[in-house]
């Protein structure tokens, strides 16, 4: 989920926009219409932390790395990666082509699947670049859309709240879940995964036979249970 920090922050901002909007504006103007943007339940936690006056806590919303006085914390090697790119006078700010930079994308495309993976080596892996993991899931979303038939879309239930958005009010997919945690026991709940495993099987093999589409997590688990 740390990958979709970026897309969750956009999320907050156009909430942010809603309410100034909608604060500021008088009732006849324009924007006078526009409804409250809804809060995200993640971002809300952090909310709540910040509002909260007790001393001793800790920070439970968006993953990320922390410090031990709860500060965010940047990796050494991300820090190093910087200056390289930094001290690197051949980089310009040239645009780069509609599918990204090509040697990011081989190099993610080897990280992910492995330098040995079948599908690579037969060309059924497409890889681009996208702006975070929000982008990848709108670009997605935006390709089954055009190009596949069936337009349902399994999500688990809970996940970050701006994918039921960007596969259903932005793009137009039925948007159905599943789910697989077990709110009793703060884990997987294994009778209920077992069940949604088959009813995505049904939904999804044909997705995942024809060529994989990597959408969040469900492709892959299509693909590793079929």
């Amino acid at each position: 989920m740390v990958s979709d920090d970026r897309g969750i922050m956009a999320v907050g901002r156009l909430h942010n926009l809603t309410r100034q909007l909608t604060s500021a504006s008088e009732t006849s103007s324009i924007w006078g219409s526009v409804p409250q943007a809804p809060a995200d339940s993640i971002l809300g936690v952090t909310e709540a932390f910040k509002a909260d006056k007790i001393g001793r806590k800790l920070n439970l919303g968006v993953g990320a790395y922390r410090t031990e006085e709860g500060q965010p914390l940047v990796l050494s090697a991300v820090r190093q990666a910087e200056q390289r790119l930094m001290a690197d006078t051949s980089r310009n700010k040239e645009y780069q082509p509609m599918g990204g930079d090509a040697t990011f994308c081989q190099l993610s495309k080897k990280l992910a699947f492995g330098t040995d993976c079948p599908a690579c080596s037969a060309g059924r892996v497409a890889t681009i670049q996208s702006l975070s993991g929000t982008g990848a899931l709108r670009v997605g979303a935006e390709l089954l859309k055009r190009h596949y038939p069936v337009h349902i879309v399994y999500l688990p239930d809970p996940t970050w709240g701006n994918h039921a958005n960007i596969f259903g009010m932005s793009v137009g997919h039925k948007v159905c879940k599943y789910r697989y945690f077990n709110k009793q026991t703060k884990g997987l709940d294994y009778q209920v995964s077992a069940d949604a495993a088959c009813t995505l099987l049904r939904y999804c093999s044909s997705l995942i036979h024809n060529g994989l589409v990597h959408v969040g997590v469900l492709a892959v688990r299509c693909m590793q249970m079929s």
